[in-house]
């Protein structure tokens, strides 16, 4: 029962995101809304770090991995924000299913992880269903659109590459500790960014807005993450891929009925390339296993 929850957890708050992103925003910032989130998600995640006795390490190893987590996700989180600002939410969604793809070819270079043929021939779909996202983008408004899904596709890689280089130097630290020392160094990052570029505190915050960046603080910040973790901690990392194939799907239905985004056929076309190259890249390898050798081997 804790694996289901866990697991649709994760699906839940990967496809809520974007929205509660751009919800966030409005009216307010960007810096300044993520100063806030990131505050608030240090506090519950001290809190929990606190009640549950886990230590916060502080070797050299272990301040290279908040050094790295913190920086990258800075930047990663930045042109989220800012890409999110140009580009329908459900598109975010979709282009953030990618992940696994660009993770796999990092992965491969700094931790010589196998690229098997499933892997090449999913990230070639992959690839292709992003070219039909982006043009869509740039057929409807090339200013926007366009670089929107570019900033997010910066965005993808900066997330997949911070997340494999702290799998490298970070694996034997708590999932918790990683977390919270990260937080640590991107808060301060905000905060600054925030005084440099508006320094102005907001007179009101709209109860929309305020739910939104609530939400992203509890849930984005704190819930998810553990729940991604749990899952890995339990099943197959197959079966934990799993939300990356679902949360696109859910996070398109939502930007549609909730925030009322068009959905082109040009990009449900590149959505569905996108998907089936991201099911080809887990689990292709698998079925050949099965069909080989007649075992199940994933």
């Amino acid at each position: 029962m804790r694996v289901v929850l866990a697991f649709l957890l994760a699906v839940f708050v990967s496809g809520t995101t974007p929205l509660a992103i751009q919800w966030s925003e409005h009216g307010l910032g960007l810096f300044f809304t993520v100063s806030v989130r990131m505050t608030l998600g240090l506090m519950i995640c001290l809190a929990l770090i606190w009640i549950l006795r886990i230590p916060m390490l502080r070797h050299d190893q272990a301040l290279r991995a908040y050094l790295v987590g913190g920086l990258g996700f800075f930047c990663g989180i930045t042109c989220s924000y800012w890409g999110l600002q140009l580009i329908p939410s459900g598109w975010s969604s979709v282009l953030f299913g990618l992940s696994p793809m660009f993770n796999g070819f990092i992965a491969r270079r700094l931790l010589a992880e196998p690229f098997g043929w499933n892997r090449v021939c999913g990230s070639l779909l992959g690839l292709a269903g992003l070219g039909l996202v982006f043009f869509q983008g740039i057929r409807v408004d090339f200013a926007n659109n366009g670089l929107g899904v570019g900033i997010m596709v910066v965005a993808v890689v900066i997330f997949s590459l911070t997340t494999v280089t702290m799998k490298k130097i970070g694996h034997q630290i708590h999932p918790l500790a990683i977390t919270t020392g990260s937080l640590m160094v991107m808060t301060p990052c905000f905060f600054i960014s925030w005084y440099g570029t508006q320094g102005i505190l907001p007179t009101t915050i709209a109860p929309r807005t305020l739910g939104a960046i609530l939400y992203l603080a509890s849930f984005s910040t704190v819930i998810g993450f553990v729940s991604m973790y749990y899952l890995l901690s339990r099943v197959d990392a197959s079966v934990a891929a799993l939300p990356n194939l679902l949360a696109p799907l859910f996070g398109v239905w939502l930007g549609v009925v909730l925030n009322g985004e068009q959905v082109q056929p040009v990009f449900l076309a590149g959505a569905f390339l996108v998907l089936l190259g991201l099911s080809i890249f887990q689990w292709g390898g698998c079925l050949r296993r099965k069909r080989v050798g007649g075992v199940d081997s994933c």
